[in-house]
């Protein structure tokens, strides 16, 4: 009788350690994927213009929502200028984005529809503390790049020629030449200017005869 206790004391104290250190190691892996620690990364975007002054609009678009924080989804751009998208992770992982410019309504300007791709690699150390390596290149190629170059050329305006403002006037159902009837009214012009002229002329005539 006094062996059966020992042995039930023998496993419920098994049983107990077992539990404590179950516990304890849970709570151990739980503090390394909740730690307070955080990194950020700064994607550059470069704008390039050819005659244009207009500003341009780009946005970023994340393929995640949780553990990451983008300070702006939305930057504007000029000529030569160079803004950056600021990006906050604080948990492990790959990360992906799409940044791409937005096209204006300027018909006289070559928007430029590039999409860049970045993945961003974010490791932790035994110490607790997040590393980051983003890679940016262009979506379907391989090459990585430094920055996200978005180029804008701005086409010069059309030379309008005098049959070109004939060609696109307003039709009135009249298929008569235009330039048929300018011709007549120069005509029509000089005769009745010579009609004047003469008619002058001969009352000063008659006038002298009297």
């Amino acid at each position: 009788m006094k062996c059966n206790k020992n042995i039930k004391r023998t496993f419920l104290i098994m049983f107990l350690t077992i539990l404590c250190v179950g516990m304890f190691c849970s709570t151990k892996v739980s503090a390394i994927g909740n730690t307070n620690n955080s990194i950020s990364v700064r994607i550059p975007v470069y704008c390039e213009q050819t005659n244009a002054t207009e500003t341009f609009h780009y946005q970023i678009q994340s393929t995640r929502s949780n553990h990451v924080k983008l300070n702006s989804t939305e930057i504007d751009l000029k000529s030569n200028e160079t803004k950056y998208f600021a990006i906050d992770f604080n948990y492990p992982g790959t990360y992906h984005f799409f940044v791409k410019q937005v096209s204006g309504n300027n018909q006289q300007i070559k928007y430029d529809k590039s999409v860049y791709c970045v993945d961003v690699y974010v490791s932790e150390n035994e110490n607790g503390f997040l590393f980051a390596e983003p890679i940016l290149y262009l979506k379907d190629s391989d090459a990585k790049v430094a920055q996200l170059h978005f180029k804008n050329i701005q086409e010069s305006a059309p030379v309008v020629s005098l049959n070109d403002v004939i060609k696109n006037t307003t039709k009135t159902g009249d298929t008569t030449n235009l330039i048929t009837w300018i011709v007549m009214l120069m005509v029509s012009s000089i005769l009745l200017i010579g009609f004047i002229l003469w008619k002058i002329n001969k009352r000063k005539e008659v006038r002298k005869s009297e």
